[in-house]
């Protein structure tokens, strides 16, 4: 969960869409969650706990399981593809094929 919330934060700050934010942040967790204390703790130690502003956010379960399916895609087929062209866009386009397909 703690590098879904970073993307969640990185995609928040660069695109700032409102429409985005309701699909990564999980507003309705609370940092002090027995599951969020990671990120609770990776934040700077001046910024105070209860602030609604802090760096990390709690991702949404939906932006953690992309994260986890794109990782498992990623382990699964970087060695059979890792010298080809354009091999970013190449696994993103395998992750969409994989976790979209209808």
């Amino acid at each position: 969960e703690y590098y879904a919330g970073y993307l969640a934060m990185k995609c928040v700050k660069k695109f700032q869409c409102n429409k985005c934010d309701y699909q990564l942040i999980n507003t309705n967790k609370s940092l002090v969650d027995k599951d969020q204390l990671f990120i609770l703790h990776k934040t700077f130690d001046h910024i105070e706990w209860t602030s609604t502003d802090v760096g990390l956010k709690a991702p949404t379960k939906e932006l953690v399981d992309f994260v986890h399916e794109s990782l498992k895609i990623f382990q699964n087929y970087y060695e059979d593809i890792k010298w080809k062209k354009n091999l970013v866009s190449t696994l993103v386009t395998m992750g969409f094929l994989i976790l979209f397909r209808a």
